[in-house]
């Protein structure tokens, strides 16, 4: 319903939860079409849809930003491994 009316900007609050892996890859290509048009802001803990969605992407802990940038960084980012392992 929220794409019918061609927002500027979509924001999805975990889009994937309860999905198959094929939905997720799918809606992962639907988010990739959409941000051609639109500004898409999803929040997610589901790393393997992050990772296809292949964008900038930012980690909060306790409402701060604690690292941002290309998911590979993100995915080698010592804070963000210990803050999600509980090291931290």
């Amino acid at each position: 319903m929220a794409i019918m009316s061609n927002p500027k900007l979509l924001l999805l609050d975990e889009p994937t939860a309860g999905m198959t892996l094929d939905e997720t890859q799918k809606t992962a290509e639907l988010i990739h079409r959409l941000s051609e048009r639109m500004a898409v802001i999803a929040i997610e803990h589901d790393m393997a849809f992050v990772r296809a969605l292949a964008c900038h992407t930012y980690v909060m802990h306790q409402g701060k930003i604690i690292a941002e940038g290309d998911f590979s960084d993100i995915e080698n980012n010592e804070l963000v491994r210990d803050v999600y392992l509980g090291r931290a």
